[in-house]
C-alpha cells in the first residue's frame, strides 16, 4: 500500500511539474506574441539619383511622393515610412553594389531600402536592395530597366515589395513543425508583396547570439535550411522545417539565443553553386553529378522532370527552378556514392557554396577494387580454359599431360589469394577514412568490399577444384 502511494505521489508530482512547464512556455510564447505581433516596421528609403538635367529636384520629389502614396496604400499602418537621405551624382549606379558591406544597427523591425536610379542606353535603370536591421543582413539586388520615366513610381513600388523580406520570430519548435510570430502580423494586407504570409512561401532561419551583458556576439544564417509557410492565424504562422541537417535549430532553448527567420522572394534566375571539399576552402570538386528534383518535401513525389548536371573544372554548377517550384532537392553523386541530399532555393542568391565530404578514400578503394575485379576476370578465364584442357587430356587417357596441367591449374591464384588482397584493400581504406573522421566513407568501403567478397566466393569456389580432380580421375579410369 505504501509502495502504491509512493508511486502515485511521484506520478502526481511529475504531472504538476509538466503542467507548470507547459504553462511557463505558454506564457513565454504569449509574451513573444505581445512584443512582436503589434510592432510596426520602421522603414527608411534612401535614394541615389544619377546627375541628370531631366531629373531635377521637382521631378525627384514628385517621384518620391508618388512612391510614398503607393506604399501607404499597400502597407496601411504596418509601416512607418521615412525618406531620410537623397543623393545625386554620377556614381549612383555603383552605390547599390557597395552597400552590402554597410553595417546595420540592431533594431527589431527596422528596414532600410537602398534605391539607385541611373541612365544607360536611353533607358532608366532601377536597383533596389533591402537591409534588415533585426538580422543585420542585406538581401540581394533587384533590378529593372524601363523606357518611360512615367512608370518609375510603379516600378519602384513593385521592386520594393519584391525585395521586402518579412521578419518572424521563432516561438515554438515541435520537431519539424515550427510556429512563427510575424512582425506587424496583426495587420492584414491585401497586397501580397507586402504581406507577412505568402502561401507556400519560404523563410530562412537566423540565429542571434548574445553574451551575459545582452550584447550581440554573433549572427548566424543557417545554410540549406528553410521554413515552408503553411498556414496563418493572425500573426501566428505555421511552418515546416526543411533542412540538410538534423535538428539545425537545436533541441534546447537558451535565453541568450534568439531565433528569427527572414522571408524572401527568389528571383527567376539560376544560382551558381560551387562544390568544395569539406575542411578546405579552395579544393573544388569537378565532375560530380548533381540531380535536381522539383519537390517541396523530401518524401514527396517529383512534381516535374528532373535535371542532371555536372560540375565543371571550377566545381561550378548552375541550378534553376523547375516548373515554378521555388524549392528543389539536390542529389550530389560521386560515382555511385551519394554524397549529399539537400534542399535548395535557386534565385535567393547569385552564388552559394556547398561543402561535401572528402570521398577520395572511397574512390581510391573503388579503383583498387576495379583492378582486383579485372584480375579476377582474367584468372577465372584462365581457370576455365585450364579445366577444359585437363578434361580433354583425361578423356584421351594421357595421365602425364593431365597431371602437368593440373599442377599448373593449382598454381593459378585462388580464393585465398584474392581474399588476402581484398583484406589489405579494406583495412587500408577503412583506416584512412576513420583517420579523416569520415565514417560514412568507411561504411561505404566496407559495403563495397563485402560485395567483392561475394563475387570472389562465387567464382573461386574450392569445391570446383575438388570436382575437377574427381572428374579427371574418373575419365582416366575409363578403358
Amino acid at each position: 500500500m505504501n509502495n502504491f502511494r509512493h508511486k502515485y505521489f511521484l506520478f502526481a508530482l511529475g504531472l504538476v511539474m509538466s503542467l507548470g512547464t507547459m504553462q511557463l512556455r505558454a506564457a513565454e510564447e504569449d509574451l513573444v506574441y505581445r512584443n512582436i505581433a503589434p510592432l510596426k516596421y520602421q522603414v527608411n528609403i534612401e535614394f541615389s539619383w544619377e546627375q541628370n538635367t531631366t531629373w531635377n529636384q521637382n521631378f525627384r520629389q514628385a517621384v518620391e511622393q508618388d512612391l510614398e502614396n503607393r506604399l501607404r496604400r499597400s502597407v496601411k499602418d504596418s509601416w512607418t515610412l521615412k525618406f531620410p537621405h537623397t543623393s545625386t551624382g554620377s556614381q549612383a549606379s555603383s552605390l547599390i553594389t557597395d552597400v552590402g558591406t554597410k553595417s546595420l544597427p540592431y533594431q527589431v523591425g527596422m528596414k532600410t531600402f537602398m534605391v539607385s536610379v541611373h541612365r544607360q542606353s536611353l533607358q532608366t535603370h532601377i536597383s533596389v536592395q533591402e537591409g534588415d536591421h533585426t538580422t543585420q543582413q542585406w538581401g540581394r539586388v533587384y533590378r529593372q530597366a524601363i523606357d518611360d520615366d512615367r512608370f518609375l513610381p510603379a516600378t519602384l513600388h513593385r521592386l520594393i515589395g519584391t525585395s521586402f523580406r518579412p521578419v518572424y520570430q521563432i516561438s515554438n519548435i515541435q520537431r519539424n513543425q515550427i510556429e512563427l510570430i510575424a512582425v506587424a502580423g496583426e495587420w492584414t494586407l491585401e497586397d501580397r508583396l507586402f504581406s507577412c504570409f505568402r502561401p507556400k512561401g519560404l523563410a530562412r532561419p537566423v540565429l542571434v547570439y548574445r553574451n551575459r551583458d545582452n550584447e550581440i556576439q554573433q549572427i548566424q544564417s543557417l545554410p540549406l535550411t528553410y521554413l515552408s509557410l503553411e498556414s496563418r492565424s493572425r500573426a501566428r504562422i505555421n511552418s515546416t522545417l526543411l533542412s540538410a541537417f538534423p535538428a539545425p535549430l537545436g533541441k534546447g532553448r537558451s535565453n541568450r539565443v534568439t531565433l528569427w527567420a527572414l522571408g524572401e522572394t527568389p528571383l527567376d534566375q539560376p544560382t551558381t553553386i560551387k562544390l568544395i571539399m569539406q575542411g578546405t576552402s579552395d579544393q573544388v570538386l569537378m565532375g560530380h553529378r548533381v540531380v535536381v528534383q522539383p519537390k517541396r518535401n523530401l518524401k514527396d513525389e517529383i512534381s516535374g522532370e528532373s535535371q542532371e548536371l555536372l560540375s565543371d573544372r571550377q566545381g561550378h554548377v548552375s541550378v534553376s527552378a523547375i516548373h515554378g517550384e521555388e524549392l528543389v532537392w539536390l542529389y550530389v553523386w560521386s560515382g555511385e556514392a551519394l554524397l549529399a541530399r539537400v534542399p535548395f532555393v535557386p534565385g535567393w542568391s547569385e552564388q552559394e557554396i556547398l561543402t561535401l565530404p572528402d570521398d577520395s578514400d572511397r574512390l581510391k578503394v573503388e579503383g583498387e577494387l576495379e583492378r582486383l575485379r579485372a584480375d579476377l576476370v582474367a584468372d577465372v578465364s584462365r581457370r576455365a580454359i585450364s579445366r577444359i584442357r585437363i578434361l580433354q587430356a583425361a578423356k584421351q587417357g594421357d595421365a602425364d599431360l593431365a597431371s602437368r596441367l593440373r599442377a599448373r591449374h593449382d598454381n593459378l591464384p585462388g580464393r585465398q589469394d584474392y581474399q588476402s588482397r581484398l583484406e589489405i584493400i579494406e583495412e587500408d581504406g577503412v583506416r584512412a577514412s576513420i583517420r579523416s573522421e569520415n565514417r560514412v566513407a568507411a561504411a561505404r568501403i566496407k559495403k563495397a568490399c563485402d560485395q567483392m567478397q561475394s563475387v570472389i566466393n562465387r567464382f573461386l569456389n574450392p569445391d570446383r577444384d575438388v570436382e575437377l580432380k574427381e572428374e579427371a580421375e574418373a575419365l582416366l579410369k575409363i578403358p
